[in-house]
């Protein structure tokens, strides 16, 4: 079951030979994230990050909506009447790795199946931390007891950048998935 409620993490596992993949989906939000959260510590060491009103609370804000945005763009690629979707995609075509029959087969992906679990994926990340800015405002007070003093300010940091690269990742990914609606699912390979 868990195999099944997982699935949408399969576009991290998408394999390609070159390295844009990996770039967009990790080095590039890491990248922004460090800064960030560097550029916030140095300029606004007092920024109310966890509290109502917060950073986390305006985030949770803005990602609330993304969901359904999420949901319309896979419905909207995934019935989409345009033939040139089903092709593989032109030269060394992205790889992944599927339930076929109960097996599990590595197969060339079509931009349809490619943008697909793009848009499964940032659904899925876009519930996770619209989920954990709600966790993380609700019981903000409540946790204030619970780490030793020492404690405290690292576990912020590591919970605060979590948050900003998985946000990034969001908006990288979102980006590039603009993109192909927006162009790249339009242009000719030819």
């Amino acid at each position: 079951m868990s195999s099944v409620l997982l699935r949408p993490l399969l576009y991290l596992s998408i394999q390609h030979d070159s390295k844009r993949l990996t770039s967009l989906n990790w080095w590039l939000p890491v990248a922004v994230s460090a800064a960030l959260v560097c550029a916030g510590a140095l300029l606004a060491p007092s920024l109310n990050l966890f509290h109502k009103d917060g950073l986390i609370d305006k985030l949770l804000g803005f990602v609330q909506s993304l969901p359904g945005f999420y949901m319309a763009a896979l419905s909207a690629v995934a019935t989409f009447g345009k033939a040139d979707l089903d092709e593989v995609m032109p030269g060394v075509p992205p790889r992944a790795r599927i339930l076929y029959n109960g097996q599990r087969v590595m197969v060339d992906l079509t931009r349809r199946r490619f943008l697909c679990l793009m848009f499964a994926y940032l659904t899925a990340l876009s519930i996770a931390v619209t989920l954990a800015c709600i966790v993380i405002v609700t019981c903000v007070d409540v946790g204030r007891a619970w780490p030793p003093a020492g404690l405290l300010d690292p576990l912020r940091g590591v919970l605060a950048f979590g948050l900003v690269l998985l946000t990034s990742q969001m908006i990288v990914i979102t980006l590039w998935g603009l993109y192909y609606l927006g162009e790249r699912m339009h242009t000719p390979d030819k």
